[in-house]
């Protein structure tokens, strides 16, 4: 098949370039590309809009796939920092004919690696085949340096400070994990599964994950996608949502947090006094139960009601406390 001819917009196609190369859609890597056009625009349009509030023109795509994302964002001139996993696909984009004079640069390496070598500041290498090797190195806290066999790319870290994507379900809450702890990415767009994205969103009744995401930054819906607009279909429907990051800082300490969300949602439909007399001792060693009563009482919370009952304030401010008794 033609590249001039191949539609990313079509089953068929898809299905015909798999076969012909010799490989097959990977559920493992959450492989379910965007078949509507619409939609792909409608994403483009979130994402420029908040690139323009940012005073942003660049951004790291998350698995662009056939990049169908990946065109629209560069007839809008951003500049697209492309990380793809599947090694057919990082040739079928390297081959590609764009509309656009730019292109994307593209990385073949697991977006999850790829994050720490930028928290870790250390190097990162893969194969794109027997032949191709590359690196990306993290040179102090200025750029990023992507090399191949004959090529360098300079990407650099003042300037990326975007992300955005279509992200698997297996992959979402070690990624955001890890995009929390990256001060320098300040902003993003991400396309997750509907059930996964009511949990950050939902304001009604907290979670853990909710909590932590939102201690970082403001999330917001910005639509519904349907199932039916991609390929393989998923069996439920995503929704798109943005990240800003608070420009204050974190609500409360991290770390801190992260130790009383374990305390508290150990056990999410036990009431909180019975999970802290269980695990207080391990994860707050240095205070004793009645202490944390204390502090938990001046932060408006009861012993007695569940963790799912509470709001996201209640633990912040409870987290200042520990993080202020510990010092």
């Amino acid at each position: 098949m033609s590249f001039d001819l191949f539609s990313p917009y079509s089953p068929r196609d898809i299905n015909f370039f798999f076969k012909k190369q010799g490989a097959i859609i990977r559920k493992n890597w959450g492989q379910n590309f965007l078949i509507d056009p619409n939609t792909s625009l409608k994403i483009t349009e979130h994402i420029s809009k908040l690139l323009a509030q940012n005073g942003s023109n660049s951004v790291i795509e998350v698995g662009p796939g056939f990049g169908v994302l990946t065109q629209n964002l560069l007839q809008k001139q951003i500049n697209v920092y492309a990380i793809e996993i599947d090694p057919v696909l990082v040739n079928f984009l390297n081959k590609r004919k764009w509309q656009d004079k730019n292109r994307p640069r593209l990385l073949l390496a697991d977006i999850l690696s790829f994050l720490k070598v930028i928290k870790e500041k250390k190097s990162f290498s893969d194969k794109l085949d027997g032949n191709q090797a590359k690196q990306v190195i993290l040179e102090k806290q200025k750029a990023i340096t992507i090399k191949l066999k004959k090529d360098s790319l300079q990407v650099d870290r003042k300037t990326i400070r975007f992300v955005c994507g279509n992200l698997p379900y297996y992959i979402s809450t070690d990624f955001f994990v890890l995009l929390m702890d990256l001060t320098v990415i300040t902003s993003g767009v991400f396309l997750i599964q509907k059930e996964y994205a009511e949990r950050i969103l939902n304001n009604s009744k907290v979670n853990s994950i909710g909590i932590y995401l939102h201690n970082y930054g403001t999330w917001k819906k910005c639509m519904t996608v349907k199932y039916n607009v991609f390929y393989p279909a998923p069996k439920i429907d995503s929704i798109l949502i943005s990240y800003q990051r608070h420009p204050e800082g974190p609500c409360s300490p991290p770390l801190v947090l992260e130790k009383l969300l374990r305390l508290c949602f150990n056990g999410r439909r036990k009431k909180l006094l019975t999970n802290w007399k269980r695990n207080l001792s391990s994860l707050f060693p240095e205070i004793q139960l009645e202490e944390f009563i204390e502090l938990a009482k001046a932060s408006q919370i009861e012993p007695e009601c569940r963790a799912e009952q509470l709001e996201r304030t209640h633990f912040y401010s409870l987290a200042s406390k520990l993080s202020s008794k510990q010092n």
